[in-house]
């Protein structure tokens, strides 16, 4: 206890100024600090700690210092324009362009175009029109009407026939649970064992919007149409679409992004309106927006996307002032005046806990 008491009073001193409030403490990385553009799409953290931030400007990699921007149209793109970026179980870093999928090569420390070679070894052949990774981290692709799943733990590629003449939209899956998306608005299961698409649950699709599933870390999925309103929650256990917290206060909300923190709670952007997070245990809603009196509030309403880290960060990619980060461990500081200004050279803590 004493050695944690000490390790916040040198944090103090450390970080030279400390804002404590109740709410998160957010760190801003835009343009200023060297990233290529503002409009972040994507967050990435790879393996060796290095920052991936996809923007309309390119990709870029952070080392905690400094930014390397990678360019696709030395690839034949007609713009640089990265829409994800992902990183499977063997530790490939897989990024999605308008048209194309490209993968990183560690060993040029370049993006590459010619991804056959590395899906080959997993025994995926064919033209991929769509490809992905878990919440397990590991790939799932499509070749004309066959998807392939490789699973790195078991070295074990699946092959499934897609059912019907609709088009596969997403694949989402987490605990070898998988769920499809179809553009007919059907949502159909991967049974546990791998062997059987079994149709789920369907929602009505308006034409002209990009529909998106998200899973959570409790058997939830998440529908709702990217820059339109609507956020709508399914219990796979239950078999139900079911009522959510703060559900009727998001109901124009104009919906971006869904991510769980690990906890069940559900971090929910939005296009103009800030971050809502869905507090599933203590039954509450709480809405951060930027505030522009408080440097350590989010730097922008509009937001593009989430990524928690291993480091328990949650980094927040907005539309306008690229991304902001902080810590979900919250720190709280109270100030204990003496009778007397005099400096405090030691602490001691006796055996009922007092300070």
């Amino acid at each position: 206890m004493m050695k944690k008491n000490l390790l916040l009073i040198l944090m103090c001193f450390v970080c030279g100024l400390v804002y404590a409030h109740d709410g998160l403490n957010f760190r801003n990385l835009d343009v200023k600090s060297g990233i290529s553009d503002n409009y972040v799409r994507s967050v990435l953290r790879d393996r060796y700690g290095f920052m991936w931030f996809a923007t309309l400007n390119g990709l870029n990699r952070y080392d905690g210092y400094q930014f390397k921007k990678y360019t696709t149209t030395q690839l034949g793109a007609y713009n640089n324009d990265i829409e994800s970026i992902a990183e499977d179980a063997a530790g490939n870093i897989w990024i999605k362009g308008p048209v194309s999928y490209y993968i990183y090569d560690r060993e040029q420390d370049k993006l590459e175009n010619k991804i056959q070679p590395i899906l080959n070894k997993y025994g995926i052949t064919g033209e991929v029109s769509y490809l992905t990774v878990d919440k397990d981290y590991n790939l799932w692709c499509t070749v004309m009407d066959t998807l392939f799943h490789y699973d790195f733990t078991k070295n074990k590629l699946h092959t499934f026939q897609l059912p019907g003449k609709e088009k596969m939209q997403q694949v989402v899956c987490r605990r070898s649970c998988a769920y499809l998306l179809f553009s007919n608005g059907e949502i159909a299961r991967i049974d546990s064992n791998f062997q059987q698409i079994r149709p789920e649950t369907r929602r009505t699709l308006s034409s002209g919007l990009q529909y998106n599933l998200y899973i959570d870390t409790v058997d939830r999925l998440w529908f709702y149409a990217s820059h339109a309103s609507g956020l709508q929650c399914y219990d796979t256990n239950q078999k139900q679409w079911i009522d959510y917290i703060g559900g009727q206060e998001l109901t124009d909300a104009l919906i971006t992004a869904v991510m769980d923190d690990g906890d069940g709670n559900l971090w929910i952007g939005t296009d103009d309106k800030g971050v809502y997070i869905s507090y599933n245990q203590d039954k509450q809603l709480v809405r951060i927006n930027k505030k522009s009196e408080n440097p350590f509030s989010l730097a922008d309403n509009h937001i593009n996307c989430f990524f928690k880290d291993n480091q328990n960060t949650m980094w927040v990619g907005t539309g306008k002032q690229g991304v902001s980060f902080a810590a979900l461990d919250k720190i709280a500081f109270n100030t204990c005046f003496l009778p007397e200004q005099e400096d405090v050279k030691c602490l001691q803590e006796d055996k009922e806990g007092n300070l």
